[in-house]
């Protein structure tokens, strides 16, 4: 395991469980280790520590009708996704640039090295690049128009995350804010 990965997640945990609990209560368990092989295989690509370390203590959160918005709680309202999930994006996304007539999309609209880890109400994601020269860093793809990477790492995003909810760090397009026991993320005009 990769224990910065870890130590942000619990981060993360224990202020969704203090100030968000709603939020905090559509997080699930650890992925399996068929799971993260299936996802591995789908890839085709081996996923790194921090991808899978983040999957062994979340297999990303889960939407509940009781409590709709709940687990959009990473900044810009993304939520976790699961292996399976993200192997479903990953598969769906890789379809539509096959179909596409414009190559030049590979690696500015979508590639097939790139690997969801979270969707937003608008579909967007973001993801962990694992091509070569870029590996492990953390995109955010716009589904309407191109892709950017980001932050440096998986680490250093799930950092940023717990910066921003412990007040010691910021975003400066977005706020994170609770109401009715949800955490979601304010757009600061």
């Amino acid at each position: 395991m990769n224990q910065p990965i870890v130590d942000h997640w619990e981060t993360i945990d224990r202020w969704l469980r203090t100030h968000a609990p709603s939020s905090f209560h559509t997080l699930r368990g650890p992925a399996s280790e068929d799971a993260i092989a299936q996802l591995e295989d789908s890839l085709g690509v081996d996923l790194g520590q921090e991808v899978k370390s983040s999957l062994l203590t979340h297999d990303g959160a889960e939407e509940t009708p009781e409590a709709e918005g709940a687990a959009n709680f990473l900044p810009r309202n993304y939520r976790p996704v699961s292996a399976e999930e993200s192997r479903k994006l990953h598969k769906e996304n890789n379809e539509i640039l096959e179909d596409s007539d414009y190559p030049d999309m590979v690696g500015y609209w979508w590639h097939p090295l790139w690997l969801p880890i979270a969707e937003s109400p608008s579909t967007d994601l973001l993801f962990v690049d694992h091509r070569p020269e870029t590996f492990g860093q953390v995109g955010h793809f716009d589904h309407e128009d191109s892709a950017t990477l980001k932050w440096p790492d998986l680490t250093a995003f799930l950092a940023h995350t717990a910066d921003c909810l412990s007040g010691t760090g910021g975003d400066s397009y977005f706020q994170p804010e609770v109401a009715g026991g949800q955490l979601s993320w304010r757009r600061v005009t």
